[in-house]
């Protein structure tokens, strides 16, 4: 192992480790910050809207911010640049087609029916607009971060993975906190968006720099990218289903109080 690449290792490592450690804790605060902020029952509808936004990025992305970590690095191994800026311009656009289906699916009829008929929150049913906004925000923010893993740049790709929107929030509920000392699900479910949406456009910027120095004229075939993808979507969205059932059962039969409670074990589990 040359002292290089251990060097690459030990830089990247260092920020991958940071980075989760950084994202997790601050979700351990989120969460305390917005048991203070909502009603019990409205941190209970919260954890179950964070499930929404969570799964349903899942979703739309269809496996492409997994498939692009591959193809980029292929590409620029074999210095077909060109090549890599296709992948990553291949994956925006069916990501965004994916955002737009899940989000009908969520908005006219599939969200209604989670949150009255199964989970009986209406306070969730009249925060879906909110909720669709957030997780085509996350959707994208999970892409761009693993875009800049492929790039190699394992610096940027914590930072917009999740601490820069992680930050964001906290500075948001923080003063929120100071201001009023309490809100309501749609705000918290919109400050989440919004800092998401900060932390996408700052990380767009960066990508779009990035590929524009790549040369075009590369192509790649749908079916070499899908061959990919799928696989990973379905092995992801089946993994994620079983963390959440859970929750999602809870949601059902239990008082949403109950519920927030889980929610938030949820969050200390993942700093362990």
């Amino acid at each position: 192992m040359t002292v290089s690449l251990k060097r690459h290792l030990l830089t990247g490592g260092s920020w991958v480790l940071a980075g989760k450690l950084i994202t997790a804790a601050s979700n351990v605060l989120i969460s305390s910050l917005l048991a203070r902020l909502l009603s019990t029952d409205g941190f209970g509808a919260f954890g179950l809207a964070f499930s929404l936004v969570t799964g349903g990025a899942l979703l739309s992305q269809l496996g492409l911010q997994q498939a692009s970590v591959r193809l980029i690095a292929e590409s620029m191994g074999r210095d077909r640049p060109e090549r890599a800026r296709a992948s990553v311009l291949f994956a925006y656009r069916h990501v965004v087609l994916g955002i737009l289906v899940v989000s009908a699916a969520l908005l006219l009829g599939g969200g209604s029916w989670l949150a009255l008929s199964l989970w009986e929150s209406p306070e969730l049913a009249g925060a879906l607009a909110a909720v669709a906004v957030w997780m085509g925000m996350s959707s994208l923010q999970v892409l761009t971060s693993e875009t800049f893993r492929g790039f190699k740049d394992l610096r940027l790709a914590s930072l917009f993975g999740g601490v820069i929107t992680g930050i964001m929030t906290l500075a948001a509920l923080g003063g929120l906190v100071l201001w009023s000392g309490q809100a309501s699900l749609v705000q918290a479910i919109w400050i989440g968006a919004g800092a998401t949406a900060v932390s996408l456009l700052l990380g767009v910027g960066l990508v779009r720099r990035r590929i524009r120095g790549l040369p075009h004229g590369g192509s790649i075939a749908p079916r070499e990218v899908f061959s990919i993808s799928a696989p990973l979507w379905v092995s992801s969205v089946t993994a994620f289903a079983l963390a959440q059932a859970a929750l999602w059962i809870l949601g059902t039969f239990l008082p949403k109080e109950d519920v927030g409670l889980y929610f938030a074990a949820l969050r200390l589990v993942n700093l362990v």
